[in-house]
């Protein structure tokens, strides 16, 4: 029996999904110029064409690797934007991360992504940037706000939320480094420097 559009459509999510798991944690080990496209066809258990039928090089696969983990950043702006309880805010954020990093690699992975998009100086890396300024930005106006209403301890907004966000790529790294060794501190270290002692 001939397969329906529908079945056709999965067959291609599933395999676009492996493609995009195995390139994010290659990537996010050897780093971009150390994985080809037929590394990544052997890891996701492909053929090279496969590969090549949803994405056109290994340029455009990463790029679309930043891409999503770009959007991530901006999902965290938007919730920094929001409004609401500074303290609730961050602590939710530190959760999130938490539980991506304690139960998915590919968050990791993406996570690594975002590093080598940083200091990587690609055209994608340059979106990565402004983007994880703009984050950086609403997490220094989120803390001010905190330390205004008495909840948060003194001292520079901006250099806090430097040190909230490099606390959290510090952990993708570790993570990377060292795999099943690797144990997330609880969600509450994150956030516990912003509070008064």
């Amino acid at each position: 029996m001939p397969r329906s559009k529908e079945q056709f459509a999965e067959m291609r999510d599933v395999s676009n999904r492996k493609i995009r798991s195995a390139a994010s944690r290659l990537f996010a080990e050897r780093g971009f110029a150390a994985v080809s496209i037929d590394d990544i066809a052997e890891a996701a258990d492909l053929s090279k064409g496969m590969v090549y039928r949803h994405y056109g090089s290994k340029d455009a696969l990463f790029a679309s690797l930043i891409e999503e983990a770009t959007d991530g950043l901006r999902r965290i702006t938007a919730a920094l934007k929001g409004g609401g309880d500074p303290a609730a805010v961050l602590e939710g954020i530190a959760q999130e991360v938490y539980a991506d990093m304690a139960g998915n690699s590919d968050s990791s992975n993406l996570l690594m992504l975002v590093t080598q998009g940083l200091i990587g100086g690609s055209t994608p890396g340059a979106a990565v940037i402004d983007t994880n300024l703009e984050t950086i930005e609403a997490a220094a106006a989120l803390i001010r706000q905190g330390q205004e209403a008495g909840a948060f301890t003194e001292g520079d907004p901006t250099q806090m939320s430097v040190y909230f966000f490099s606390c959290i790529q510090g952990l993708g790294l570790m993570k990377q480094a060292l795999g099943g060794r690797f144990r997330m501190p609880d969600a509450r270290i994150l956030t516990a420097f912003l509070y008064r002692s």
